[in-house]
């Protein structure tokens, strides 16, 4: 068995418009560390996870989970949601469009 050693679990750097809301945000999570996004209602928490889990797609950035970009604007890479490595639980109930009622549970 081999490893390989991923310089970091997520990294990347976004700017997202989500109607008037402008964000623009920065991130760095090394393998075993965990990250905590704290601020008051309408920060930008929110919109930064579904950017990362690719549910919304940002309008420039580039994003990296585990070694892999799912995300870079200027090459126009686009990694579907379900082919992201990663989980995601919302706070409210959301259903993937792309799949079909029983796989949404």
């Amino acid at each position: 068995m081999t490893t390989q050693a991923v310089a970091s679990a997520a990294s990347g750097w976004v700017e997202c418009r989500v109607g008037d809301f402008h964000l623009e945000t920065t991130w760095e999570v090394s393998p075993g560390q965990v990250l905590v996004l704290f601020g008051p209602s309408g920060a930008g928490k929110s919109t930064t996870l579904r950017a990362i889990a690719g549910l919304l797609r940002p309008v420039r950035g580039h994003i990296e989970v585990g070694g892999q970009v799912v995300y870079d604007g200027d090459a126009g890479t686009w990694v579907p949601t379900h082919d992201r490595r990663l989980g995601y639980l919302t706070q409210q109930y959301n259903l993937f469009p792309h799949l079909k009622v029983a796989a949404n549970i």
